[in-house]
């Protein structure tokens, strides 16, 4: 039997009825039925609100005494509110003296004693108490026979490690955002979105019994499990959650099942496992569980999710089914959309605001960071970690990047939770970054009985390094290293390429640089050298970089897109809609922007026998990211003059592509081409040669229009940056042009304001010189902008009025 908690919150100048309140209940308190608290027993010195804060959080039922005083005190209404909006606890209002209590929130509320009436107006206050009594004594022995979460257990539920300026101490609910999730029976190959938990594991066509999560580390497996148990206590299910660890050195799941239902609830365990909805969550669960777990968990519950890591789900579980009734959900890095809830959700917390254009600036350098999910998993830790970081630290090393020190401060926390202590830190990045190297020299795959025993031999002659630190590396919590069948790696590529750019910047080895600068176009050679750059201020490497730009299709000019250059695609703009404005909200254009941004994400090409010209094109996208990444990553640090170096050497690379495939598209062996393709799709069916060439014409100029729009695009999401704005502007002012105007004008949509004379300009100009491309190109982007963003009325309105269209919302 356990003690029902109860709290006093009441006004001290009724302090009288609280005392003879107390003596009615004395039965119960001697039963040892209730533990009661009131701000009286604050002893001298002790921190009253925290004490207060503290008890009435831990309460199961609050006792509100109601008296015009106690509605008009401030303290009292907060205790009362914070009561009646909380899961699991009972507020009970006393009327005590006559008072407002129709009008305050506690009115639909059952009310003691007998029909509302005062205490003070009852003909002898001995019955009204009595009434009292007996009303307290049935919730009391209802709360008995119950399942209460205990709270310290709901506190370990919500609690998290993240720490925002916005709030002194966050919770769970503060920066939670329902996890990507695929689902699918294990007797169907059939993958299907899951978006809620009720959706999961009530719905009625949902009749599974067994649940398997599985995930990267660090995917959030342990979130997912805390939040559905906080989700099902929210319906009246009880779960009990478990940790695979710790079960696994136990045989008797009984008494250990029992024990940490203890831990995590009030009530009784045979009431408990008597209910018809008992769900069980282990999270960790893995192999080395004895076998015999899930034939007691399938007689003795009617749920039971397990949640488990890739590797152990690849190794020990796929191809030998936990169970024939069971549905795998597989845990996905967050899409888009998702990593902008979680920024506006992060930035929002304590009630604070976001505009769309300060979540697009933060967006940017999350994405940065992250790499199209080449470097950093798009797992909510990082993205948070990130967050963390950008808001809350600056590196004390001054060499070192800001996007630097984020991967920095990721894995310093990942050297941490290895318990490794703040003066071993350093060893660590050194037998690291060492390691890095020795991994890069060897190609091949680096195996532990031989490679790493070898650079573990000739580290420790060099330096000094205790066996305790490279254990510590090498456990599996947290990890940094991955150690799968005699093979090693890094787990992530950040790390490796973080420490291997490290290893660079530190000897500066010029002639790998150089091979680096070759193979540019790979993802290896790609992030050194960005990774490199991050750690030094070596101006020699950007020089090299700089230079295979200006040799890559150096025997084209960029590409202006003057009105001689577009004419050819005239006819398409004739045929374009003139307004894309959409009739969706701001937020839902926002969702299908980012998923057409995911769409678009090139990967990276490896494939080192490809055509000399797919490779040339694969590596002047390679140069021109690398580039905007060295420019955004030391715009503080590099002088106005080589930034603008980068920054032109990154558009003029961008436009001569460009205008390669222009040419390219309008030359005689394209159309050859194309009519080739289209006669093996057409097969049996014919065209004349007339209704043909006009088909190859067409075609030839939606492309054109696609792929200009696009390496504008491109162009601009490599230099863009609010630190780059008055670099791009003095680039612009000197090539007056509308290829560089329309890149100005998109790095500013994303990372400045909008200059409404900059674009009555541009309108104007393209208007007088006819450019009809240029012009379409500009309303485009405006219109896309004005879908995507909330701005101030009257500016949009006279956008639209430049535009000659209209809003399609009231």
């Amino acid at each position: 039997m356990y003690k029902i908690k109860l709290f006093y919150s009441y006004c001290h100048q009724d302090e009288e009825f609280r005392i003879e309140l107390e003596k009615w209940l004395t039965n119960l308190r001697n039963e040892n039925l209730i533990d009661e608290w009131h701000d009286r027993k604050i002893l001298a010195g002790e921190n009253w609100k925290k004490e207060i804060d503290y008890n009435l959080s831990g309460a199961h039922i609050i006792l509100g005494l109601l008296s015009q005083n106690f509605l008009s005190s401030q303290a009292c209404l907060k205790e009362m509110e914070y009561a009646i909006e909380s899961v699991g606890k009972k507020f009970i209002p006393i009327i005590i003296k006559p008072c407002t209590w129709k009008d305050a929130k506690c009115s639909s509320h059952q009310i003691i004693p007998k029909d509302a009436k005062p205490v003070s107006e009852w003909d002898t206050q001995e019955k009204a108490w009595l009434n009292i009594y007996e009303e307290l004594k049935k919730v009391i022995t209802e709360y008995q026979n119950s399942i209460l979460i205990n709270e310290d257990f709901k506190k370990e539920l919500t609690n998290i490690e993240f720490l925002s300026e916005n709030k002194k101490e966050l919770t769970l609910d503060d920066i939670f955002i329902f996890p990507q999730l695929l689902g699918e029976n294990f007797d169907s190959s059939k993958e299907e979105s899951i978006t809620n938990w009720n959706e999961l594991f009530f719905n009625p066509k949902n009749t599974n019994k067994f649940y398997l999560f599985e995930g990267d580390k660090l995917s959030g497996k342990t979130t997912i499990a805390r939040n559905i148990a906080l989700e099902l206590a929210k319906s009246n299910v009880y779960s009990l959650l478990l940790d695979g660890e710790l079960i696994k050195k136990t045989i008797n799941f009984e008494k250990y099942f029992k024990d940490q239902f203890q831990k995590q609830y009030n009530g009784n365990f045979e009431l408990w496992k008597s209910q018809q909805n008992k769900v069980v969550i282990i999270d960790d669960f893995h192999h080395l569980i004895s076998k015999n777990i899930l034939p007691y968990l399938e007689q003795n519950y009617s749920k039971i999710i397990i949640l488990m890591s890739s590797d152990e789900y690849l190794t020990y579980f796929k191809d030998d089914n936990l169970s024939d009734d069971c549905k795998l959900i597989k845990i996905k890095k967050f899409t888009l959309d998702k990593q902008e809830d979680l920024i506006r959700k992060w930035k929002t917390i304590g009630g604070n605001q976001i505009s769309d254009k300060d979540v697009d600036l933060l967006e940017d350098k999350v994405n940065t960071i992250i790499s199209k999910n080449q470097i950093v998993p798009r797992y909510p830790f990082y993205i948070l970690s990130i967050l963390q970081s950008l808001e809350a630290f600056m590196p004390n090393d001054y060499k070192i990047t800001a996007y630097g020190h984020c991967y920095q401060a990721l894995i310093t926390a990942h050297l941490l939770r290895k318990n490794l202590k703040p003066d071993e830190i350093d060893t660590a990045f050194n037998y690291l970054t060492q390691l890095s190297f020795d991994i890069y020299k060897h190609k091949a795959e680096y195996t532990e009985s031989e490679n790493l025993s070898n650079f573990n031999r000739v580290y420790k002659e060099r330096f000094l390094v205790a066996d305790s630190i490279i254990n510590k590396i090498r456990n599996n919590e947290y990890p940094i290293l991955r150690i799968k069948e005699n093979v090693i790696e890094f787990e992530h590529h950040y790390l490796f390429f973080f420490f291997l750019g490290k290893y660079l910047a530190e000897t500066n080895d010029k002639e790998l640089i150089k091979e680096l600068c070759d193979t540019i176009y790979t993802k290896e050679s790609a992030f050194t050298i960005i990774f490199t750059v991050h750690h030094a201020q070596n101006l020699s490497i950007i020089d090299d970089v700089i230079l295979h730009s200006l040799l890559t299709f150096d025997k084209i000019k960029p590409a202006k897109l003057l009105k001689s250059e577009t004419d050819f695609m005239i006819q398409l703009i004739h045929e374009l809609p003139k307004s894309i404005l959409s009739e969706k909200s701001t937020e839902e254009n926002r969702k299908i922007e980012r998923k057409i941004e995911e769409n678009a994400n090139e990967p990276f090409s490896d494939n080192l026998n490809e055509s000399p010209i797919l490779r040339e094109f694969s590596k002047s996208l390679k140069i021109m990211e690398v580039l905007g990444q060295i420019a955004k990553n030391r715009a503080g640090s590099y002088e106005k003059k080589k930034l603008k170096e980068i920054v032109l050497s990154t558009e003029e690379l961008g436009l001569r592509v460009l205008n390669f495939l222009l040419e390219d598209m309008q030359s005689e062996e394209y159309k050859q081409w194309l009519s080739e393709r289209l006669d093996l799709k057409l097969e049996k069916e014919e065209l004349s040669e007339d209704e043909k060439r006009q088909f190859i014409e067409k075609s030839i100029r939606f492309f054109a229009f696609l792929i200009t729009v696009s390496m504008i695009d491109k162009i601009a999401d490599y230099i863009g940056s609010d630190k780059l704005l008055p670099i791009v502007d003095e680039i612009t002012s000197a090539n007056m042009y509308p290829a560089y105007e329309l890149l100005s004008l998109k790095v500013h949509l994303k990372h400045g304001d909008i200059d409404f004379k900059f674009i009555s300009d541009l309108k104007k100009n393209y208007e007088e010189k006819k450019n009809k491309w240029a012009e379409q190109v500009l309303s485009y982007y405006l219109q896309s902008y004005l879908n995507t963003h909330n701005i101030n009325f009257r500016l949009k309105q006279k956008i639209l009025q430049l535009l000659n269209l209209k809003s399609i919302h009231t």
